[in-house]
């Protein structure tokens, strides 16, 4: 199996084998929580490259803010299929200096999208509006429909 990229990699190993777990995620103890097979994060991937697209990120850089679990990777390639630079941050929380950095990572980066889920993202935005001139569009990790195939996958 001959890949370029870490898009056309998944692609080979969805089509090949779609049911085989990819990741899992495990609780303190060691549980498994869930797992993600390889046809699951390729249409998930595929759904938020859409979102991302259809947003007009296609090929820029993204402020990806996730926590630790499944949404990491799917973050991931979904910026990966729509050609987007990931900008990773962590979330913030209540921490005000934490906003204050990732303010200065968006205008380092100039990145003027916001990957993360919902619940996470917005108030973020709205946490960035007053440290930048322009506050980064959420695209919330939730959304997208999944596309059958995108160009260069």
């Amino acid at each position: 199996m001959s890949a370029d990229t870490l898009d056309s990699l998944l692609e080979a190993r969805a089509a090949a084998a779609p049911d085989q777990s990819l990741y899992t995620f495990l609780d303190a103890q060691g549980e498994t929580i869930a797992t993600l097979t390889t046809g699951a994060l390729r249409e998930r991937a595929r759904a938020i490259a859409g979102a991302l697209t259809a947003a007009g990120a296609q090929g820029q850089p993204v402020l990806v803010c996730v926590g630790p679990g499944l949404e990491h990777p799917q973050a991931l390639f979904g910026c990966f299929y729509a050609g987007a630079t990931v900008v990773p941050v962590y979330p913030p929380g209540d921490n005000a200096t934490a906003i204050e950095a990732i303010a200065a990572v968006a205008r380092a980066s100039g990145a003027r999208w916001l990957l993360a889920p919902e619940a996470l993202g917005a108030p973020l935005v709205d946490a960035l509006a007053s440290h930048l001139e322009h506050a980064p569009r959420l695209v919330p990790l939730e959304s997208g429909a999944a596309v059958p195939a995108l160009p260069g996958a």
